[in-house]
């Protein structure tokens, strides 16, 4: 087992598993030349050998988000966010998942509509125009989405919204 340098104590399954998530973010040369060392694998196994995602570092979220925001139209792959973060392309989406509770693309989908009703209030643009703004190949994607997340159509979401002001 390793012991923690200057402690007399091992460490705990949970701690060994931060470490080496910690070691694969930052440093995956210096976990190869761990696991290559006197480590034990074993003792870092946790749920079936699987070290559960931390999530990302509020910077992440914040870059992520940002660049989601301004690629909001056209979309911005996953490899390309992933990168901004430095990290992995599935190692992103995990962690994403992890710190918001939507799969990048779930998210990515839900700002849209977001984006969607903020325009419908706001302005008269027509429902063509507000789903190519917002990133929808066409108006009945904006409508199909819009009302799976709403419950209602743009057109009617409008309606209710205008007659509240």
């Amino acid at each position: 087992m390793i012991a923690l340098q200057g402690h007399n104590r091992i460490p705990s399954q949970q701690e060994i598993a931060s470490a080496v998530v910690l070691l694969r973010s930052f440093a995956p040369d210096a976990l190869a030349s761990a696991v290559r060392g006197n480590f034990d694998a074993a003792a870092f196994a946790l749920a079936g050998g699987q070290a559960k995602s931390a999530g990302l570092a509020p910077w992440q979220v914040k870059r992520a988000k940002a660049l989601f925001e301004s690629h909001l139209r056209d979309g911005i792959a996953v490899g390309r966010l992933a990168e901004a973060c430095g990290l992995s392309r599935s190692h992103f989406s995990h962690a994403f998942k992890a710190s918001t509770g939507a799969s990048p693309h779930g998210w990515l989908i839900a700002r849209r509509v977001e984006k969607a009703g903020e325009m419908l209030r706001a302005q008269a643009l027509p429902l063509t125009e507000v789903a190519l703004a917002c990133g929808f190949s066409d108006q009945s994607h904006l409508t199909r989405l819009f009302r799976r997340a709403t419950g209602v159509t743009p057109r009617a979401w409008r309606r209710l919204h205008r007659a509240a002001q």
